[in-house]
């Protein structure tokens, strides 16, 4: 490691291994580089000694060496690998860089360069410790330069590797730590994932439960239209005598021939409000004419008659002054006395609005006996 002869200088293969180094030249940061005083001259020999007679390749490795020493190439700060090889020296991976740089020039160069390198790096155990030991002794020249004996030179070099020992481990946590963040978030995201997943598979399943349930119900209620009732309104009208009330108008109105437009069968346009308080007739199965006042509107869309929305709500003179929900459509206005069930139609007044509230009411609407 040192010349016997000259203890306060480093053998040429040590100087040779920590100026091809590539943490002296390629390290991010600037306290971590260092100018080997004599690099290239000990490179040198130790090429003639490695590669003693192969000229081609001697020639080869100084290129290389002066590519790695100038930045040229793939050690250009704009080439593409750079980024990689910067990393690797931070790591002080010196072997790693070599082979990258080995493998991803097309130069001969480079190639023997690499090969040389990754030869001079590799000859000293505990490579880090060892070059940055023998860069404080370089640093320090002991008595040539402090006037100290090899004693105190010693301490002040262990006092030394031990604070960068203490800077590498340093390092090392705080990478560890983000890798730790990167995890943590990793992780959450799966959660996140996980939990989305679940909640669609629980609103899949409720959608199809409900499904199921709508289907029973219909196969009951198809159950139930097919049965037929041992005693029907028919038979229960014709026992006690009554009938279906026919189309008769009130005394003092008059049937509407036209029926109301689409924007007064709105609920949810202004022009609706020119039905409210106006007579209405609705011929009902079991009941037939009902005479009723339109009392509101509803603007409520959940609110449907068999799947048809609710527009309007009456009072009918049969039901003793009961809210009804009505689903009036223009296609059913019908003002023929036997027009289809759930067919409705508007009456007005033949004289004055006073008049004609002053009148009773008619007699129609109610279940009249036969």
């Amino acid at each position: 490691m040192v010349q016997k002869r000259k203890p306060d200088f480093l053998s040429t293969p040590v100087i040779a291994a920590a100026a091809v180094n590539p943490i002296y030249t390629y390290a991010t940061l600037e306290k971590d580089r260092w100018a080997v005083v004599g690099g290239g001259a000990a490179f040198r020999t130790c090429v003639s000694k490695l590669l003693w007679g192969e000229d081609t390749k001697q020639a080869d490795a100084i290129a290389g060496w002066d590519r790695y020493c100038n930045k040229v190439g793939i050690y250009d700060e704009g080439s593409d690998h750079i980024g990689l090889l910067t990393t690797m020296a931070d790591r002080n991976d010196a072997v790693g860089f070599f082979r990258h740089a080995s493998d991803v020039s097309t130069l001969a160069a480079d190639k023997v360069f690499a090969q040389v390198a990754i030869w001079l790096v590799s000859g000293f155990a505990n490579q880090g410790a060892a070059e940055r030991h023998n860069k404080c002794m370089a640093d320090l020249h002991t008595r040539k330069r402090t006037r100290l004996d090899m004693a105190k030179a010693e301490a002040m070099i262990e006092v030394k590797m031990i604070t960068q020992y203490k800077l590498a481990v340093a390092r090392a946590s705080s990478r560890e730590q983000r890798n730790g963040d990167v995890s943590i978030a990793r992780d959450l995201r799966s959660i996140y994932v996980h939990t989305r997943a679940r909640a669609s598979e629980a609103r899949e399943l409720r959608l199809r439960a409900s499904a199921l349930q709508a289907q029973a119900r219909e196969e009951a209620e198809a159950a139930l239209e097919d049965e037929e009732p041992l005693v029907t309104f028919e038979d229960a009208g014709d026992v006690l005598g009554m009938v279906e009330a026919p189309l008769v108008v009130p005394d003092g109105f008059k049937i509407v021939a036209a029926s109301p437009t689409e924007e007064q069968l709105d609920p949810t346009n202004p022009a609706s409000d020119a039905l409210i308080e106006q007579r209405i007739m609705v011929r009902f199965e079991h009941y037939g004419w009902c005479v009723g006042t339109l009392t509101g509107k509803v603007n409520d869309g959940r609110r449907t008659i068999e799947r048809d929305r609710v527009n309007f709500v009456a009072k009918f003179d049969v039901d003793n002054g009961a809210a009804t929900d009505l689903s009036l459509e223009s296609s059913m206005y019908d003002g023929s006395p036997s027009a289809e069930y759930e067919s409705w139609l508007l009456l007005e007044p033949v004289l004055g609005p006073t008049e004609a509230a002053a009148l009773p009411a008619a007699a129609g609407g109610a279940i009249v006996a036969a």
